[in-house]
């Protein structure tokens, strides 16, 4: 979890200073959990990040549009989903909150 912590600070750090490196910097804090048997052990730890992969690649996104981020994006918030949906209508509600930027980062 503490790599988690450290990938949404670095996230939020990126995003205010629009700085790819830091959010680069995130995304890999982001990778070091996914070595841990969170989806099999910790499900809802795993859901969110899942949504905090989406978020960071739509932040990415803004910085770098390159279409990859957004497909990124949309496959992890879906993923996230798919577990909130049975259970958490808040979790679920940011869900499509993130996916309406997704659509509309497409869109444009």
């Amino acid at each position: 979890m503490s790599h988690n912590n450290l990938g949404l600070a670095q996230r939020w750090l990126g995003e205010v200073t629009d700085d790819l490196r830091i959010l680069d910097a995130a995304r890999n804090s982001y990778a070091a959990c996914e070595g841990v048997k969170l989806k099999r052990e910790a499900p809802f730890s795993w859901a969110v990040l899942q949504w905090n992969f989406a978020d960071l690649a739509l932040a990415r996104y803004r910085l770098e549009p390159k279409s990859t981020h957004l497909v990124e994006a949309r496959d992890c918030v879906t993923k996230a989903r798919d577990f909130f949906v049975e259970g958490s209508d808040y979790q679920t509600q940011r869900c499509d909150d993130l996916l309406a930027k997704i659509d509309a980062a497409e869109a444009a």
